[in-house]
């Protein structure tokens, strides 16, 4: 029978807790549980033996905590007024505790048995409520080093740590141990422990480095015993779930802390907890706290991308079930919410933004999930983070991609007029053999670093990428994502305004920077910077850039990007090909069926596009052969003086080549 763990005021271990022998679960039947025997009953008669008496805090004065934990927790242990163990008192009892804990680990059966027996669960609330106190005691003191007694205040910690370590081993696979241990409002007691100690790790100045260390590997072992007592168990999971988001900002508090072990607890627990579900997954979405940590979460994975360790991994296993249970639109929105204008640094898009994007553009190419794994007897580990074809089914979605092609929409807008703006105050060529500090010292708007928003161009790059997968005929899985045909996913995107779009970006691209032709022995038509100019500046609208200086802008193959979109929305389908055509896409295209080295195949490409836009569409067809040549491209030459040519139109509009006469 379980025990409904309620708090009783003025309760003691000894009446709750030392029971006898003769009330200990009978094991004789099962003889693989001797020692696990002999462990509880050396763990009851240490308890007995110290004669404790815990007072318990009234109902709800969790959530009458204010905004300082530190300050209301030390004034439960005063009202409380517990009878302080002693240093050796404190390691007796740690050390029956851990020998317990470690020894649940070998099996399932002797946890089953033990969560089994009526007292356990009120004797381990009694435990931790004592444990509290203790902590509150010692910890916390107004000076600097954060602790009153460092001996005593390290015993309670070992304390602490060894009874959560016997509750995750004790609700570790074990479904009806996780919901006693509910029940008996061990996660209650935990999260104050928990929520005192996060405060106590932040807001102390020069905390003893062997109490920081214990403090921090009290941590630890916590939010591992959360994780357990919710992992795999949705009847725990519904009522605990909500409540970090809506009455506690535990989770906040524990990412506050800055330690890796703890991130990572939060994540497993966050993945756990969310996963296959979209209502849990909610919470992150719809809560403010949720979007602080989904947030916290993108920053997090931008920052450990190439790290040897898996919170990168794990992080993308979050936002993988957030887009397999259909919040795809709702996460973005979500990003949006906590950024503003200010913290985009006056683009559209936040990193946070772009980070998600990637995730997106990852899932693409997400393969079939492998068998997942049940939670390990001592740790908080739950199904394993993996990306599945799923994913990409659902990431290719017809909502998903008209959210998408939205998006590019908006983000080609703001480009635009963002350009606009500066391209009329950038320099010249001429003005290449400037010095970086004297276009810096030439004042706002007159130095040729790029003007436009990093994070919006980075996801415009992302989106054209996506878009390209998203309209292609020959994708299997683009085909089983399209629950209205990919002819009626174009017909959408063009209704939007995405031939439109497409062509505004071309001709943009156009205008900040013209191809770079590759001059004699090879060498790129580029500045040197040994001879003074600078491979860090763009200079738009004027000549062109290396390939390296656009990679470092951003415009690297752009232009690409652009026309194998425009090829796979016009294939085989008139309306795009009329839209297109309208657009100007045909001459846009055709503008582009050169050699560019900081857009490789461009020429390829384009021409593949003409071939599309062209195909059974005599109107197109008529549009392209009617076209007459007007003039050479005046970028070109300086390029073909350098080679010693020069290139002429004759009156028959044919292109002669000439040697340079000396």
């Amino acid at each position: 029978m379980d025990d409904g763990g309620q708090r009783r005021s003025g309760d003691s271990l000894a009446a709750n807790g030392a029971i006898g022998a003769s009330a200990l679960p009978d094991f004789t039947a099962h003889a693989s549980a001797a020692t696990e025997v002999s462990l509880y009953r050396s763990l009851f008669a240490a308890i007995a033996d110290l004669d404790l008496d815990v007072q318990h805090p009234t109902d709800g004065s969790n959530n009458e905590r204010g905004s300082d934990p530190l300050s209301y927790m030390r004034d439960v242990a005063a009202a409380d007024r517990p009878r302080l163990l002693t240093t050796a008192e404190l390691d007796r009892l740690s050390a029956a505790v851990k020998e317990t804990a470690q020894a649940l680990v070998r099996s399932l059966e002797p946890r089953v048995l033990l969560g089994r027996e009526p007292g356990v669960w009120k004797l381990l609330s009694s435990l931790l409520v004592h444990s509290r106190n203790q902590l509150l005691s010692t910890l916390g003191s107004p000076d600097k080093r954060g602790v009153s007694s460092p001996d005593v205040a390290a015993s309670g910690l070992i304390l602490s740590t060894a009874l959560f370590q016997l509750v995750r081993n004790l609700c570790a696979a074990v479904s009806d141990n996780q919901i006693r241990a509910k029940n008996a409002d061990l996660p209650g007691t935990g999260e104050e422990i928990l929520s005192y100690l996060c405060s106590w790790l932040v807001t102390t100045e020069r905390p003893y480095s062997t109490t920081r260390e214990k403090v921090t590997a009290c941590v630890h072992m916590g939010t591992q015993m959360l994780a357990n007592i919710m992992t795999g168990n949705p009847e725990v999971q519904n009522i605990l779930w909500p409540h970090y988001f809506i009455e506690s900002d535990l989770l906040k508090q524990l990412l506050k802390t800055n330690d890796r072990k703890t991130t990572k607890y939060v994540l497993l627990a966050t993945y756990n907890c969310i996963y296959n579900d979209a209502h849990r997954s909610s919470y992150l979405l719809n809560t403010t706290v949720g979007r602080h940590l989904i947030t916290c979460f993108l920053r997090i994975a931008a920052e450990n991308a190439d790290s040897e360790d898996d919170l990168f991994e794990i992080i993308c296993g979050i936002f993988c079930n957030l887009v397999e249970v259909g919040l795809t639109s709702e996460t973005f929105k979500a990003i949006s919410m906590t950024q503003s204008r200010c913290t985009t640094g006056g683009a559209w898009l936040s990193k946070e933004h772009v980070t998600f994007l990637k995730f997106i553009d990852g899932l693409l190419d997400s393969k079939l999930r492998p068998s997942t794994r049940p939670t390990l007897n001592n740790s908080a580990i739950g199904p394993e983070p993996s990306f599945t074809s799923q994913s990409a089914v659902c990431v290719l979605s017809d909502s998903s991609c008209l959210l998408f092609v939205s998006m590019f929409i908006r983000l080609v807008s703001v480009i635009d007029s963002f350009a606009e703006c500066h391209l009329p105050t950038f320099p010249s060529s001429g003005s290449s053999s400037q010095s970086t500090s004297e276009q810096a010292s030439n004042g706002p708007g007159k130095a040729s670093e790029s003007p436009l928003p990093v994070n919006d161009l980075d996801a415009v790059i992302l989106l054209l990428q996506y878009l390209s997968r998203a309209l292609r005929s020959d994708d299997p899985v683009v085909a089983v994502s399209c629950g209205s045909g990919l002819h009626q996913r174009r017909l959408e995107s063009l209704k939007l305004g995405l031939g439109a779009a497409l062509v505004q970006l071309l001709r943009l691209a156009d205008r900040l920077q013209p191809p770079t032709k590759t001059g004699p022995l090879g060498r790129s038509n580029r500045t040197d910077p040994a001879s003074g100019g600078t491979m860090s500046s763009v200079s738009y609208g004027k000549s062109p850039a290396s390939p390296e200086t656009m990679v470092a802008h951003g415009l690297f193959m752009l232009k690409v990007d652009v026309v194998k979109v425009i090829a796979n929305l016009c294939y085989r389908c008139m309306e795009a090909q009329d839209e297109l055509r309208e657009r100007g896409a045909l001459q846009a295209v055709l503008n582009n069926c050169n050699i560019d080295d900081t857009n490789p195949f461009i020429k390829e490409w384009s021409i593949f596009a003409i071939r599309n836009l062209c195909e059974n569409n005599p109107t197109n067809q008529a549009l392209v052969a009617g076209l007459q040549p007007q003039a050479v491209a005046p970028d070109l030459g300086g390029v073909l003086e350098a080679a010693g040519v020069q290139a002429s139109l004759t009156q028959e509009g044919r292109v002669r080549i000439s040697q340079t006469t000396q």
